[in-house]
């Protein structure tokens, strides 16, 4: 059966028949939601709030069953322009919001349970309760912050320990610094390092290849890929090397969005096909 209430006004007299067909319709259908809102909706003209809100419950209810809590919470605020003063709601979005981490949102329902019940204890007792959460949360942070004040002046310390001052041409211990700044989240630093290692010939291979690395875990993989087609270029390594090159390939261009690219670099880093030739 299909209904088109709402494509014109319909008469008092046309809502109650509309109504009552929904209403049939729903005993047949109870889980149809679409249906449920409807019918709610036609409540609310035909002047029956109280019918419109427990059909509004019922659908809060459903949505909460299959963990749709942003839907639900939907619901309990049009209830609560219906029905201002009904306090249940308000603890039910209370408890939702507490349940997803707002704190704030969830205080500000319980308070305005009070507001209608000064004396409601339960109310009081939840207000108690988050302003403790938010004393702990704060307490939490402060500590974060001060571990990661400690944190950044270990690192500054740590980066000039690893900035002593190396050789030009000592690439091996450039290479090396490169891993360490990489390994600690450095990357502008190790691309710096794996740059000068760029003109060694026998880590121009592994340059490249962290390059590409590099790029592609500060956010910026289509400067990496570049450097890793040049590792491609260079002959005479073994396959499996080559295969490092396509497996960064793959992630790059995944990480571009760029799915058959990516596809075919990991196909390439299977073995199905010969590099550096």
């Amino acid at each position: 059966m299909k209904f088109s209430i709402f494509s014109k006004k319909l008469s008092p007299k046309g809502i109650k028949k509309t109504i009552k067909e929904y209403e049939k319709l729903l005993k047949a259908r109870p889980e149809d939601l679409k249906a449920r809102l409807k019918l709610a909706d036609l409540y609310i003209k035909a002047g029956d709030k109280d019918r419109a809100v427990s059909e509004l419950l019922e659908i809060a209810q459903q949505y909460l069953k299959q963990e749709m809590d942003l839907k639900a919470i939907s619901i309990y605020k049009k209830i609560l322009v219906l029905n201002p003063d009904f306090l249940d709601v308000y603890y039910r979005l209370g408890d939702l919001y507490m349940k997803r981490g707002l704190l704030g949102d969830a205080k500000i329902q319980y308070k305005r349970v009070l507001e209608r019940a000064p004396h409601e204890y339960q109310a009081e007792e939840k207000i108690r309760k988050i302003e403790r959460k938010e004393k702990e949360r704060r307490a939490k942070e402060k500590e974060a912050e001060g571990k990661k004040a400690i944190m950044k002046d270990l690192m500054k310390e740590i980066e000039e320990q690893l900035s002593v001052q190396v050789e030009k041409d000592d690439y091996q211990t450039h290479y090396n610094l490169g891993v360490a700044f990489m390994e600690m989240g450095l990357y502008e630093k190790a691309i710096d390092e794996f740059k000068i290692v760029m003109n060694d010939p026998s880590l121009e291979f592994d340059s490249y290849l962290m390059l590409g690395v590099c790029y592609r875990e500060k956010g910026e993989p289509e400067k990496g890929i570049p450097f890793l087609e040049r590792a491609l270029l260079i002959k005479g390594l073994p396959e499996k090397r080559y295969a490092e090159v396509y497996n960064q390939l793959g992630k790059s261009y995944e990480q571009m969005g760029q799915v058959d690219k990516a596809r075919d670099a990991y196909g390439k880093g299977s073995g199905e096909a010969k590099q550096g030739t």
